[in-house]
């Protein structure tokens, strides 16, 4: 599971997840890293249970599963004789922590490599505390063209806009993608 950032609706149900058996390891950035057990110790003690011994025990979980991982650094995920699996976090300049993600995939066996960006949401102009997103500089060494996926969801960076503040029309929601 990769966060890429701690608002409510992309974090609130991992408690859920957990319940549901998810044992994998939880990736974010390393400032997102010091936020998520904050909001996650809200989301279970209003989804799930207030009972303080289980709040604790939860966020021991969340601790022990929990990988920080600066931006523009490689993390494999996998490496296996038939695939290796690495994922790179860019600056999103949504909130303090958000990331855009990039996962390489190289599938051994047939010789083929893809990269597919994630988005989650990306800038927020009226916010001066937030860095703008992290472009993609240069060529991709291993591929000679653009990822080979991208999948959006809502970009805020429009959210902001004047024009937008003053239209009817509805929110983006990244299905254009």
């Amino acid at each position: 599971m990769i966060a890429t950032h701690v608002h409510i609706d992309h974090v609130g149900r991992i408690p859920y997840l957990l319940a549901a058996g998810f044992k994998g390891p939880m990736l974010c950035s390393e400032p997102s890293a010091r936020l998520l057990p904050i909001v996650l110790e809200d989301a279970f003690k209003l989804g799930v249970s207030g009972d303080q011994q289980q709040v604790e025990r939860y966020l021991k979980l969340i601790g022990q599963r929990l990988i920080a991982l600066p931006y523009r650094h490689w993390f494999i995920l996998a490496d296996t004789p038939a695939l290796l699996c690495k994922v790179r976090l860019q600056r999103a300049g949504h909130i303090l922590g958000s990331a855009y993600v990039e996962v390489d995939l190289h599938y051994r066996h047939a010789g083929q490599k893809r990269r597919i960006l994630f988005s989650g949401d990306l800038g927020a102009p009226m916010r001066r505390c937030c860095r703008r997103p992290s472009r993609l500089t240069g060529p991709i060494p291993w591929l000679s063209r653009a990822p080979t996926a991208t999948v959006c969801t809502k970009i805020a960076a429009l959210a902001g806009s004047a024009s937008r503040r003053s239209s009817n029309r509805p929110w983006p929601t990244g299905e254009a993608c």
